[in-house]
């Protein structure tokens, strides 16, 4: 995501309107976005899949990662495992929607089972709220 932002970054010059998409589970982005929310209205939509945020007690299972293709063998079956996963999980949304609102980023999320037009209209509705008061 970083490189993402540092393209747009450096090739959009006029203020805009960008929507961002990610499900934000990476690191050492922050820089290029403040840079962005600061040169653009941005607004950050995390894409959020109740799968990824409890584990299952599935036994072990084995995860690869996308981007580095390191893999990873993991015992869901853990209690105490799943637990902790669950706070690791709920630490980093904590940390990511302080890091939003202290920087002055719109965002909101949408559901990988639910609808994406219903968080939009929403989001959209408290957008044009609050620029009326202004």
């Amino acid at each position: 995501m970083k490189e993402a932002l540092d393209y747009f970054n450096s090739v959009c010059k006029r203020k805009s309107l960008c929507f961002l998409l990610s499900d934000f589970c990476t690191e050492n982005y922050e820089k290029a976005l403040k840079m962005a929310a600061h040169r653009h209205e941005l607004v950050c939509v995390q894409i959020k899949d109740p799968r990824e945020q409890e584990l299952p007690s599935s036994g072990l299972i084995t995860l690869q990662d996308a981007e580095t293709g390191q893999s990873l063998v993991i015992d869901t079956g853990d209690r105490s495992f799943r637990k902790a996963f669950l706070a690791h999980v709920q630490e980093d949304e904590k940390k990511r929607l302080e890091f939003f609102r202290r920087h002055k980023i719109d965002f909101f999320e949408v559901n990988t089972l639910g609808s994406t037009v219903v968080p939009l209209i929403q989001y959209i509705n408290r957008r044009e709220r609050r620029l009326k008061m202004r």
